[in-house]
């Protein structure tokens, strides 16, 4: 099992640190959103109350997806059966506590 794990775990890394690669690299146009902590397969953003949702598309359509994509289905048209699918969960909290 470990032998199995390792690679996914590996792979896991470095999705996500391309993910907050992007979101550093990518201008927030007239968002001010800011990545507060990274954990596992997540990332926590805080933004004013008013760009919520703006700033919660962001982060799913542009940094998380994409940036999986990448890893995951390098130079792969949007077409070919090799493709992994590439889904990701967005929770808009008041507060890290829920």
């Amino acid at each position: 099992m470990e032998k199995v794990n390792h690679p996914m775990q590996g792979t896991g890394a470095d999705r996500l640190k391309l993910a907050m690669a992007i979101f550093n690299k990518q201008p927030l146009e007239n968002l001010d959103a800011e990545l507060v902590i990274a954990s596992h397969d997540e990332l926590v953003v805080e933004c004013p109350e008013e760009q919520v949702e703006k700033v919660a598309r962001f982060v799913e359509e542009v940094v998380m997806v994409a940036g999986m994509d990448e890893v995951l289905n390098p130079g792969l048209d949007a077409n070919h059966p090799d493709r992994v699918p590439v889904e990701v969960d967005v929770e808009i909290l008041e507060s890290w506590s829920g």
